[in-house]
């Protein structure tokens, strides 16, 4: 499983962290951010593929982690949407706030979405996540929400 990580900030690190330590190789896992200085200490620090451009990171994505902040995240969503629409991978938000109806009008109707909310705690491997998958993830079942 490839996975892209739109954000190289702390939640994306802490991720990244978790996933390599999990066992999941770090040519699989490439992270995207504006800021040279995060992708070099993220290169450095786990040897992902790193990338200033989102739509290239995506491409051969098969999970994309929206991990930019909330007032980021329309923007960032838009400008992958063609290549998400091409692709159709799992794309999991782990911005507070951004309901998975938003994440459709920006990203399209049709991509599987995940609604995630991190607590701090899961900087150190120690935090709990809510999660709430829109209805394209896996079978539709009666106690899904479609509020999230």
């Amino acid at each position: 499983m490839r996975i892209a990580f739109i954000g190289g900030g702390h939640m994306s690190t802490s991720l990244v962290g978790g996933l390599l330590a999990r066992g999941l190789a770090p040519g699989d896992i490439t992270v995207a951010d504006p800021v040279p200085a995060q992708l070099a200490r993220l290169g450095d620090r786990f040897g992902v593929r790193t990338s200033a451009d989102n739509v290239r990171a995506v491409r051969d994505a098969d999970l994309v982690v929206l991990a930019v902040k909330p007032q980021d995240m329309a923007a960032a969503a838009r400008a992958i949407a063609d290549e998400i629409a091409a692709r159709r991978p799992i794309v999991v938000s782990i911005a507070a706030g951004i309901r998975l109806a938003n994440l459709g009008a920006w990203l399209g109707l049709d991509v599987p979405l995940v609604r995630t909310m991190p607590n701090r705690p899961a900087l150190i491997g120690a935090g709990i996540t809510g999660a709430c998958a829109g209805a394209l993830v896996g079978p539709p079942s009666a106690s899904r929400s479609r509020a999230c």
